[in-house]
């Protein structure tokens, strides 16, 4: 389906002509804001624009000006200014066609499907994506930000196009690593964090200061607020107090060499000159002494301000004291890049043995998966003169799902053990509708929960909060098969609440409840309680996973229990989101 970005402010025509190529499987976007064409056509980055020239604010010819400015995407003008000199005009400015108004809908439809055969049937498709007018050429691999235009290298235009289109997530820095491995760049950590800061230099260069932000501990976002810059103003107090010694030597010497040639005699003039001249070298010295001070201080205030994986460049050591830091500072660095080496060596290693384990066993699952269906096909066909016998086999199978159901839970809790210990965080935060992730997961265990002849209570939310939707799936889902295991009749109540700033998940069940000396440690590794005990499936790896992704995310867990009344847990969000540059 090809998409294409109608300019009209007829509503009449658009109207009918959007309904017309709606008709020929096309994807129509008619303009809504006539002051902010650009902007709409970057988000729907379109295959054909079909434009009028008297439209508001701008007309059609600066619009395609500016459309040419960062896309070759075929241009065809719909106008009732049909003269010779529009049509040179529009052409002139970038226009592939021009069609007159009055026009008929299959001419019209008969062109564009000309041009979109002669444009993408033979060649390759262009595409345009913006953020605070920004705009990111991909077809040319350029950046365009008020009428400056930079160009871009292989792995900067993977970046930035990573980024444009999660431009409302933080992405993460292995994410990242795996778009460029894509094109064949196989960087590592620190390649990465240098092309990263070498781009952001470069985005510096045409205004977009503060353009990529860095989320500590979690990857880049795009910022797009150009944040101004702190000037570093270094106190010629601060320099005289650090000097003042010496200051003071010179001007004693001073003093001295005026007493000296006052007691030989010398003439009222001589001594003024001396005086002067004296005053002229302590200037000298002390303006010199400052100048090379407030070099320093600014060297080291921009050093500050890069982000922190990356190396520090030091001014120029001047004194022995000096280059002695400098050699401490490169000793301690040396030692704990290669302290981080060897970690993340060890933990890529592991964390690629898990991976590789849990994908190859995930294979004979699925088959067991497959066959098990195919099983129950063949049941249904049997014909049993023994019912007894019919529903033993029928009971077997779902015993038989139920146990498989519990492996794949176990084997995606091992490989979720091994990210959520890792020091290169997958997350990606986005705004996530709750109701979805609770239906999901609602879904994954209602088979088990039918036949345990459990029920549920959930009646549903409009409510979104800021997270990874893959870790909250993850949490819920191991908050509810703890409910399901431990209830062994009744039902389990899903509730969502919002108090002033924050929006808890509750889970309820009527369960066997957990002891009081319990609770406490519950969330603690490996800890399985007299529940998990007696039950002797238990883990005690699920909670804990829980807790600390919470954590990382920045949300809050807690549990209440009473035995033989149930278990209570709350999930905690924060609705106040705040994003700033670390």
């Amino acid at each position: 389906m090809y998409r294409i970005f109608l300019v009209e402010d007829d509503e009449t025509i658009a109207k009918l002509v959007r309904r017309h190529l709606e008709k020929w499987d096309y994807d129509v976007h008619v303009v809504q804001k006539f002051d902010a064409v650009m902007s709409e056509f970057a988000s729907f980055d379109p295959q054909l624009v079909l434009m009028d020239i008297g439209l508001p604010f701008y007309n059609g010819y600066h619009w395609c000006t500016e459309i040419r400015r960062v896309s070759k995407v075929p241009v065809v003008f719909l106008s009732s200014a049909a003269d010779n000199m529009n049509i040179v005009m529009a052409v002139s400015m970038g226009a592939d066609d021009f069609i007159a108004k009055p026009f008929d809908l299959d001419v019209l439809t008969v062109k564009i499907q000309a041009i979109i055969r002669r444009c993408y049937d033979f060649g390759a498709n262009n595409s345009v994506l913006e953020h605070n007018g920004a705009m990111l050429n991909i077809s040319d691999a350029t950046i365009t930000y008020d009428d400056k235009r930079l160009e871009l290298t292989k792995n900067e235009l993977k970046i930035l196009q990573t980024l444009f289109d999660n431009k409302e997530r933080i992405v993460s820095r292995s994410l990242l690593m795996e778009k460029l491995w894509e094109s064949d760049a196989y960087v590592d950590e620190n390649t990465l964090s240098v092309n990263v800061n070498r781009l952001r230099k470069k985005l510096d260069s045409i205004g977009l200061e503060s353009f990529i932000v860095t989320k500590k501990g979690l990857g880049y976002r795009l910022g797009g607020e150009v944040m101004a810059k702190t000037q570093n103003k270094p106190h010629l107090t601060n320099f005289i107090k650090q000097n003042y010694i010496w200051i003071l030597m010179i001007v004693t010497m001073s003093c001295i060499h005026l007493l000296y040639m006052y007691l030989i005699g010398a003439r009222k003039q001589d001594l003024v000159y001396a005086a002067v001249l004296d005053a002229i070298l302590l200037l000298i010295t002390v303006l010199v002494g400052f100048f090379r001070y407030s070099s320093k201080v600014k060297a080291l205030s921009n050093a500050l301000k890069r982000p922190v994986e990356e190396q520090a460049k030091l001014p120029e050591a001047t004194d022995d004291v000096e280059m002695l830091y400098h050699r401490l500072l490169e000793n301690q660095s040396i030692a704990r890049s290669e302290a981080e080496s060897s970690a993340a060596i060890r933990q890529s290693q592991m964390r690629d043995y898990y991976s590789m384990w849990v994908h190859q066993i995930k294979t004979p699952i699925s088959a067991m998966k497959l066959l098990l269906e195919a099983e129950r096909e063949d049941l249904g066909q049997l014909i049993c003169d023994d019912e007894q016998s019919q529903y033993l086999l029928s009971d077997n199978m779902d015993s038989f799902e139920d146990e498989l159901f519990r492996i794949e839970e176990y084997v995606g809790m091992a490989l979720q053990y091994q990210r959520v210990s890792s020091t290169e965080n997958d997350f990606v935060l986005e705004k996530v509708s709750v109701d979805g992730v609770i239906r999901d997961t609602i879904k994954k265990y209602a088979k088990i929960m039918i036949r345990r002849h459990i029920g549920i209570n959930y009646s549903g939310t409009g409510q979104a909060v800021y997270t990874d939707g893959k870790w909250l799936a993850f949490m819920l889902e191991q908050i509810l098969s703890n409910a399901i295991k431990y209830t062994p009749q009744g039902f389990v109540t899903i509730e969502t609440a919002e108090e002033k700033d924050r929006f808890f998940i509750t889970i309820k069940d009527t369960g066997i409840g957990i002891k009081a000396e319990d609770l406490p440690r519950v969330f603690e590794k490996g800890y399985t309680g007299y529940n998990g005990h007696a039950d002797k499936k238990a883990t005690g790896i699920g909670l804990y996973l829980c807790r600390q992704m919470a954590d990382k995310l920045g949300h809050t867990i807690r549990m209440e229990s009473e035995i033989g009344k149930g278990t209570k847990v709350w999930i905690g969000f924060d609705l106040d989101y705040a994003d700033t540059r670390d």
